[in-house]
């Protein structure tokens, strides 16, 4: 009687941190852990309960990569139109523009959008090869004064068109 009660308290114990686990992962816990020590059908049960929660963990993190993924080609769409529409603008005036200098300024400025496009399509491919696992990323360092002078050039215009101004202060950091 001592044993059956030892060994059947046992197995209800077992059974309901099992059903405790497979409830806390069906609302959503998932970080909840499920016992798997043993080697009867509990313990399978309890395997094939923590093979669930893991995949589902693994489907959740994947989800989750593809939603930022999506984000960060939305946002690159957006970065890439910016340079295209400073572009478009910078054309605009070149054409009607007839003072020499003011058009060697435009030419200058349509080479930096053009410049801006082409490293913003490197960044995506970069970012594409990183994502596939085909390249390693490079950290550098680097001046940040010609990026904030590309950033300038970029987006005055954009800036101006919406009463705004963009100015840029020189600087050595790196």
């Amino acid at each position: 009687l001592i044993v059956w009660r030892y060994v059947g308290g046992n197995i209800v114990r077992r059974l309901t941190e099992l059903s405790n686990g497979m409830h806390a992962i069906a609302g959503g816990r998932l970080d909840t852990p499920v016992a798997v020590e043993g080697s009867d059908e509990i313990a399978a049960m309890g395997r094939a309960v923590e093979i669930f929660r893991r995949n589902t963990l693994e489907r959740d993190s994947f989800e989750t990569a593809n939603k930022y993924k999506s984000r960060f080609l939305a946002s690159a769409s957006h970065d890439l139109r910016q340079p295209l529409h400073a572009l478009t603008l910078f054309a605009a005036q070149l054409h009607s523009e007839s003072d020499p200098e003011e058009r060697d300024r435009l030419v200058a400025q349509i080479n930096a959008a053009v410049s801006s496009i082409n490293e913003l399509f490197e960044v995506l491919l970069d970012m594409t090869k990183l994502d596939a696992g085909m390249l390693e990323p490079n950290v550098s360092e680097f001046p940040i004064d010609s990026l904030l002078t590309l950033m300038q050039t970029t987006f005055a215009g954009i800036a101006g068109e919406r009463g705004l101004r963009l100015r840029v202060v020189p600087s050595s950091a790196w």
